[in-house]
């Protein structure tokens, strides 16, 4: 992002358009099971929105009563949803809180006990969604199964994708286990973007975009790391929807004691 494009920025909110999922999680425990939206690009989305950026959701919605589920809680954070059509409906997945695992993948209300090998995230991209695209300052890719197509259609769609692409390169709901081609397809997109956040990395993903579309340099490691503090404050007191407040980062320790 070149000095006049920061100044720009600095005077009006970054437009930051996250590709990602968005689905409802059904958790459950000891104590009975409870559901909510949720997904990595529901969560980054609204992060987004909660930092004071444009956020916009690119996700596979279906026009069933989990998508106005998902409609209604983006518009209540101000998040513009453009969906992608998915004709067989809006994802659910089942998480079982004792252990952490995900023990059902599908679409409506009759999921499965358990299931394998179901794909979450794989969409195409239609003209609205490319259109979102082009008008972004910021693209933010997560939570999906990226597909060949797909990331050629990205690559395309991004032009620069090295100035305005930022990838979480953490395992989207539901990754299907035997997808031994993913790891490739993810690192052909990482190479391709401005920036990717690791997999293990516990800074969320809308406070590292925030910060590169507001222009702040990574490679300033003292500058950026208290900027992202201050960001993933700013989020750990914003409770998600259905869920209580995150727990902030954790202390930098001292490596000289």
């Amino acid at each position: 992002m070149n000095t006049s494009s920061q100044a720009h920025l600095s005077q009006r909110p970054a437009r930051v358009t996250v590709i990602g999922d968005a689905l409802v999680e059904v958790h459950r425990d000891e104590r009975g099971s409870r559901e909510f939206v949720g997904g990595r690009g529901v969560d980054a989305a609204i992060g987004l929105s909660v930092l004071g950026d444009e956020a916009t959701l690119v996700a596979a919605v279906g026009g069933d009563e989990d998508g106005d589920r998902v409609r209604s809680v983006l518009g209540d954070y101000g998040v513009r949803l453009v969906a992608v059509a998915s004709a067989s409906g809006t994802r659910r997945v089942v998480v079982e809180r004792t252990t952490g695992d995900r023990i059902g993948m599908g679409i409506g209300r009759d999921l499965p006990e358990r299931e394998e090998g179901l794909g979450a995230g794989a969409l195409g991209l239609d003209e609205a969604a490319r259109t979102t695209i082009t008008g972004a300052d910021l693209v933010v890719v997560t939570g999906l199964t990226l597909t060949d197509p797909l990331v050629d259609e990205l690559i395309a769609a991004l032009e620069r994708p090295g100035l305005r692409l930022v990838v979480d390169a953490a395992a989207p709901a539901g990754m299907p286990r035997a997808d031994a081609d993913l790891p490739a397809r993810l690192d052909r997109l990482a190479t391709s973007a401005l920036f990717t956040v690791p997999a293990d990395d516990d800074a969320p993903v809308a406070a590292v975009a925030h910060l590169l579309a507001r222009g702040v340099a990574h490679d300033s490691p003292a500058a950026w790391d208290a900027a992202l503090d201050a960001a993933s404050a700013t989020l750990a007191a914003t409770a998600l929807p259905g869920r209580t407040a995150p727990r902030p980062r954790p202390a930098p320790t001292d490596q000289g004691s």
